[in-house]
């Protein structure tokens, strides 16, 4: 039998690695399989194979290997010279890995794996231990380029000079449901939790070590240039600038998260986020924050990357549907959400409660702002600050007591906030839909009716019955009657538009009529009742025609994947132009682009392509231009 040189290479490989693991042939249906310190460490020299670990392993001897550097990690950097980083797979299947070693402070790329690239590790548990390198250091992996974690914890002690994480030094791949608990350190930038530097969505994750470093630290996150969704951190954090409990800074999407953990430094200090320059929503933050300049809450510094933009559409900076429970203490610039909201910076629909101290500029809400504030809340009692913003407008801020802030009096004082869809109603504070706190039911709903008038008379019998939109109001129950007490009833329907067209109106007939809501909580506050005179008529024109041009609020929202927009046109040959962006101000998609008459109209808007976060839709008609936000929640 003859063999070609390739062959032979091949059949020697495959001899080799079948003697150096416990089974399996490196395939993706029949891995290598690794079950002492020994063949965890062969695995250098596999790097595009399939892995999986058959036994708990102590790799204790790693710290006299190598003459002290521990342990040889796996896969090299991207950046370095001869790069060779892990490509293959790995399941820890659950088994653990403890007492690793790795001491190499000069070198970098440093961690179980050193590098991976397009790699998948599932399932691996890294328990004591230490890791100890230059920059890209992590318990698990120095770096992770385009490659999955997932499923798996790290609970040892991180060191790195820069960019380093409990479980990834930097990651632009996906991190999901994975968490590291050990602590983490770093002489220089980029020092996280969880992650030094995150550029890959981080979702369903959480870390609960202590962090200290220099600049850009954060409890989960020592940057954060990507999505961080349903993740949380609650160790304490230190750091000099951009420091923050969660991220140190981020410029993409923060939602349903939260920080716990204590947060110490000098300049650009948040509960949550030292800086934030993407959009934070859904979110809150319970731990003391001190600090020098521009503290706060919540955020040190809210920051649009591009103010003032030309198309309109914020691109940053922006902060809704939040709150921060903290004990504050700052010298400068100093706020109960927001250290310093610069221009063109939006915090909306959020509170503050907790003490709040400082020297120059403080306020209940924020310290500074030059950006826009809408509906936010700050407790004048806790905080003993009797002004919603230090220095700047403080237009959207509104002081309230302790009583006025809980219970269901909160609803009738934070009016601004939506207790149907976002808030909770509890018996203390509002809290986000999605935490895990026992609510009571909002208050009724109130409809107003707005055509025809009451007591209007010669209605013809083309008109239509309208009545102003409510976005928390599923559908409404519409009720019409030739007698006030609806005895002699017409029509008893159900309908979730607004317009209702009453075919069967008669000539000289006085009709009593009433609207009540129907939410998710069931029926209840109807409208008054109004009455209207009809007489025969010629209707010529759009039975549907609005009063206002109006851009509604999508429903529903947030939304998955699927959302109706809505919008009135009330004059007819109007060029309309209705286009999606996404919160770097990139145009998504043009779902209209052509004359309409006027009318109501309706989009159908399919998001099943796009990833979670916040967009903005914008309706141009004529010289008109209406925006609003809305939240894809996958």
């Amino acid at each position: 039998m003859k063999y070609s040189i390739l062959s032979l290479s091949l059949i020697l490989f495959v001899s080799a690695a079948n003697a150096q693991f416990a089974g399996g042939d490196g395939s993706e249906s029949d891995p290598f399989q690794i079950e002492d310190v020994n063949q965890l460490q062969a695995m250098k020299d596999y790097l595009d194979q399939h892995f999986v670990l058959i036994a708990d392993i102590d790799a204790s001897q790693t710290s006299g290997w190598n003459d002290g550097d521990g342990f040889d990690p796996i896969g090299w950097g991207l950046d370095s010279e001869n790069d060779n980083p892990f490509t293959g797979s790995f399941n820890g299947d659950g088994f653990e890995i403890t007492n690793l070693h790795i001491d190499r402070p000069g070198k970098d790329f440093i961690g179980l794996f050193g590098s991976i690239y397009d790699a998948t590790l599932e399932y691996v548990i890294l328990i004591d231990g230490s890791i100890n390198g230059g920059a890209h250091v992590g318990g698990l992996a120095g770096r992770n380029t385009q490659g999955v974690i997932q499923n798996s914890q790290t609970s040892l002690k991180v060191n790195g000079n820069q960019i380093a994480g409990g479980l990834v030094g930097s990651s632009n791949g996906l991190v999901i449901n994975s968490f590291s608990t050990g602590p983490v350190s770093g002489q220089n930038a980029r020092i996280g939790g969880l992650i030094g530097t995150c550029g890959g969505e981080v979702v369903g994750s959480y870390a609960i070590g202590m962090v200290s470093g220099s600049n850009l630290v954060g409890g989960l996150a020592g940057s954060s240039s990507a999505d961080i969704i349903n993740s949380y951190a609650s160790g304490d954090v230190s750091g000099q600038s951009h420091v923050g409990g969660l991220a140190g800074s981020s410029d993409r999407i923060i939602t349903k998260s939260y920080a716990s953990g204590n947060v110490d430094g000098d300049s650009h200090i948040g509960g949550l986020a030292g800086r934030n320059r993407g959009m934070v929503s859904f979110s809150f933050a319970t731990g003391n924050v001190t600090g020098i300049d521009k503290v706060g809450g919540l955020i040190g510094k809210n920051e649009n990357p591009q103010p003032n933009h030309p198309s309109g559409v914020r691109r940053g900076g922006i902060v809704t549907s939040s709150w921060s429970h903290s004990v504050i203490d700052g010298e400068n610039e100093t706020g109960g959400l927001v250290g310093a909201n610069t221009t063109d910076s939006e915090i909306s629909h959020s509170y503050f409660r907790g003490k709040l101290s400082g020297d120059d500029f403080v306020g209940g809400v924020a310290g500074t702002n030059d950006g826009v504030l809408i509906g936010t809340y700050w407790n004048l009692e806790e905080s003993d600050i009797e002004s919603g913003v230090g220095i700047g407008s403080s237009e959207g801020t509104f002081g309230l007591t302790s009583n006025q802030m809980t219970g269901e009096s909160a609803f009738d004082h934070m009016l601004q906030f939506d207790f149907y869809n976002i808030w909770l109603l509890t018996e203390n504070y509002p809290a986000l839909f999605w935490e895990d706190e026992e609510s009571v039911d909002p208050p009724p709903i109130a409809v107003t009716l707005l055509h025809p008038q009451n007591e209007q008379k010669a209605v013809s019998i083309n008109d239509t019955l309208q009545w102003r939109n409510n976005k928390w109001i599923e559908d409404y129950r519409i009720i019409i009657s030739t007698e006030p007490i609806a005895v002699g009833l017409v029509i008893d329907s159900t309908i979730s538009d607004t317009i209702f067209v009453f075919e069967s109106m008669e000539n000289g007939t006085t009709y009593y009529w009433s609207v009540e809501p129907i939410h998710k909580i069931g029926e209840s506050g109807q409208s008054d009742t109004w009455k209207f005179s009809t007489v025969s008529a010629t209707y010529s024109g759009n039975v549907n025609k609005p009063f206002d041009f109006h851009l509604h609020q999508n429903i529903p929202n947030p939304f998955n994947p699927e959302t109706v927009i809505r919008f009135d046109i009330p004059a007819d040959g109007v060029h309309v132009r209705l286009t999606v962006y996404d919160m770097l101000g990139r145009q998504v998609v043009t779902l209209i682009d052509e004359m309409r008459d006027a009318g109501r109209y309706e989009v159908n808007f399919d998001a099943g392509r796009l990833s979670t976060g916040a967009y903005v839709y914008r309706l141009e008609a004529g010289n008109l231009v209406m925006t609003r936000k809305m939240m894809l929640l996958k």
